[in-house]
């Protein structure tokens, strides 16, 4: 070891190693002190000079301890000894000052934004501002509407008749007159699968069929409309029963001058034309509402599809409206209805 002291003075030589010793009992954990500030580190001194390394002498006995010399230089470092036993704990230094506070640490990050807190109370209206300064002028208006004619000077003195000008050319041929109501008797045998075709033979498919019981009662018979025919189904029949049909009407007069004349006439009937659309569906019921209050709900009905074909449909009539019942329409339908009264 460089610097070793024994017996109070420095020596160059090395010491002879002694025997070790038994171990000594471990001595109490002493109190931790404070922990004292770290002093200035000192200068570093000049190395001495490595002296020779001597024999290895006998250990003599121990002698009292010197005074400690002033160190000498380092000899060259002695083989290492056999370690003694541990020495006893030296006394707990007295608690050093509390060091100082370290920096502060990095802020952490940002927790999550909390949920919206309730809005607050409207404050009091503020004072009114100031006006505001005036826009630029806006570009010109749309010219005004003019203004109410002047009155109407005094009319001259009449001219001398001129030379009678050419004839104009025909005007367009006005409607065709109501075509005369005809009545035709037809006989459905007795049978299965009974149809009648009654020839009338009117030459156009648009024209109003009713069918007259013996009873004076209007039925509804489905039929099919032609120019010239129409062939009636009547399905099963037990006996043989002769019906009144009656056709009127013509394609060239429309249904409003028809309606005109008609309410105008103390002897003509009424006829009253409707549009009614129906929504596609099942157990479909269908109102026509038409306002006529006839007494006893007497009137006659004729339903006609966008083919211009009568179809036979189930209805309630009432003093203002029509009930009908379709059962079940695959699309919407639009119908047209003639009311006779």
């Amino acid at each position: 070891m460089v610097g070793c002291r024994t017996s109070g003075k420095t020596t160059n030589n090395s010491l002879l190693q002694g025997l070790q010793g038994p171990a000594g009992p471990a001595g109490a954990d002493g109190a931790d002190g404070i922990d004292g500030v770290d002093g200035v580190d000192g200068v570093d001194g000049v190395d001495g000079q490595d002296g020779a390394q001597g024999l290895q002498g006998i250990q003599g006995p121990a002698g009292a301890d010197g005074a400690d010399g002033a160190a000498g230089a380092d000899g060259a470092q002695g083989p290492q000894g056999i370690q003694g036993p541990a020495g006893a704990d030296g006394a707990d230094g007295a608690q050093g000052p509390a060091g100082a506070d370290g920096q502060d640490g990095a802020d952490g990050a940002d927790g999550a934004a909390g949920p919206q807190g309730p809005a607050g109370a409207d404050g009091a209206q503020g004072p009114q501002g100031p006006a505001g300064a005036d826009g630029a002028q806006g570009p010109a208006g749309p010219a005004g509407a003019d203004g109410a004619d002047g009155a109407d000077g005094a009319d001259g003195a009449d001219g001398a008749q001129g030379p009678a000008g050419p004839q104009g050319p025909a005007g367009p041929q006005g409607p065709g007159g109501i075509s005369d109501v005809q009545s035709h008797t037809i006989t459905a045998t007795a049978g299965s699968n009974v149809s009648v075709t009654l020839t009338h033979n009117i030459g156009d498919p648009d024209y109003l069929v009713q069918i007259i019981d013996s009873s004076g009662r209007n039925i509804v018979v489905p039929f099919t409309r032609n120019s010239n025919d129409i062939v009636f189904y009547f399905g099963t029949v037990s006996q043989n029963t002769d019906y009144t049909v009656l056709i009127s009407g013509s394609s060239s007069l429309t249904a409003s001058a028809i309606e005109a004349i008609a309410s105008a006439s103390a002897i003509l009937p009424e006829i009253q034309s409707f549009t009614m659309t129906v929504n596609a569906g099942n157990n479909v019921f269908a109102t026509l509402t038409h306002n006529l209050a006839v007494t006893n709900s007497d009137y006659i009905v004729q339903v006609i599809d966008a083919n211009k074909d009568n179809v036979d449909i189930p209805f309630t009539r009432n003093a203002n409206d029509v009930v009908f019942f379709f059962a079940t329409l695959a699309a919407q339908q639009t119908y047209r209805v003639i009311i006779v009264h």
